[in-house]
């Protein structure tokens, strides 16, 4: 080896071990050759020489190697390289994303910048909607973003008032604290006018005319009223919380008003409310959201009515039955 590349690599190692001109000790030696071969076959001839087994080899050979040894550390370079401290933390890998969108557009952003039209798949129902970042992944794990359909509080409140028994107070109090959800007050105009201790005559017909329920009521010293009120209501509520600030949004269907005559006298009735299409607003409001989040990402796109599901696979085992819904 050449004596000024030997004294460029000790100017390099005293410079290190004074602490450079970055003031950081310490370094490593990074030898690099690209002919390693060349070397290594020159050491095998010169070991056979040097252990007497000279006689059996060929000068030239010999001659040949020590060129071939030349030139390969003619070619290799030496560099010292500042050293890098010991790293003591354990850094886990990143954790698997799981987010939770509350709204459409939302949704449908972040499906345009972490999925992709031909990798990624989308479901919805009734639930809320799943992203599969990536549903054609062999090994490991899908990532999946959900967005549960979140409920607005009209929708809750009359999900539960919906065939409970209340009494005329009660039913004035829950329509009033609704009175925005009405398509209009009649029945709030015609429960304000019974007196809270209002009780039924059992001994009077009651009217019925497929529209409106006639019901006499006794009004103590007052004497008797003929109340009548719609058997239909007309409701408008926003199904999902992010409808609460889009009107364009709220779905319309009908509440039956039932009324319950009691079986004694002096006893006030008991009035419910009842709706068979209640459930259909949360479909009919999905079916609206997948179809949005169809035409917001454009073709391309697999947007499927359905829910996420998988089961685990073990290699050597026959494939199970569906798995349970994750909702």
């Amino acid at each position: 080896m050449q004596q000024s590349k030997l004294d460029n690599v000790i100017n390099q190692l005293i410079d290190r071990a004074r602490g450079g001109k970055n003031g950081t000790k310490g370094f490593v030696l990074d030898l690099a050759a690209d002919g390693r071969e060349e070397i290594e076959e020159a050491r095998r001839v010169l070991e056979a020489a040097k252990n007497g087994d000279g006689e059996n080899i060929d000068l030239q050979e010999l001659v040949d190697a020590l060129g071939r040894l030349d030139d390969a550390l003619a070619r290799t370079s030496i560099e010292v390289k500042q050293s890098l401290p010991p790293r003591d933390e354990y850094e886990k890998p990143v954790d698997w994303r799981a987010h939770e969108i509350r709204d459409t557009e939302s949704f449908v952003r972040y499906a345009q910048r972490y999925g992709s039209a031909d990798r990624s798949l989308i479901m919805f129902s009734v639930d809320g909607c799943t992203l599969t970042l990536d549903e054609q992944v062999e090994r490991g794990d899908r990532e999946v973003i959900r967005y549960p359909f979140e409920a607005s509080e009209d929708r809750v409140d009359w999900g539960r008032a919906l065939g409970k028994e209340m009494s005329h107070r009660d039913l004035l109090r829950f329509l009033m604290n609704h009175e925005h959800n009405l398509d209009d007050a009649e029945v709030l105009k015609t429960l304000r006018t019974l007196k809270v201790k209002a009780t039924v005559d059992i001994d009077s017909d009651v009217q019925d005319d497929g529209e409106k329920i006639g019901i006499v009521f006794n009004n103590g010293g007052d004497g008797e009223s003929l109340k009548k009120f719609k058997r239909r209501i007309g409701v408008t509520v926003p199904v999902l919380a992010q409808d609460i600030t889009d009107a364009g949004a709220w779905l319309s269907t009908e509440v039956r008003l039932e009324v319950a005559l009691p079986d004694e006298p002096n006893k006030p009735p008991k009035f419910s409310l009842h709706c068979s299409t209640w459930d259909q607003l949360l479909r009919r409001r999905a079916a609206e959201e997948g179809e949005s989040i169809r035409q917001a990402l454009g073709d391309g796109w697999a947007v499927i009515h359905g829910k996420h599901n998988t089961r685990e696979r073990v290699i050597g085992v026959d494939a199970g039955g569906p798995a349970e819904p994750p909702y």
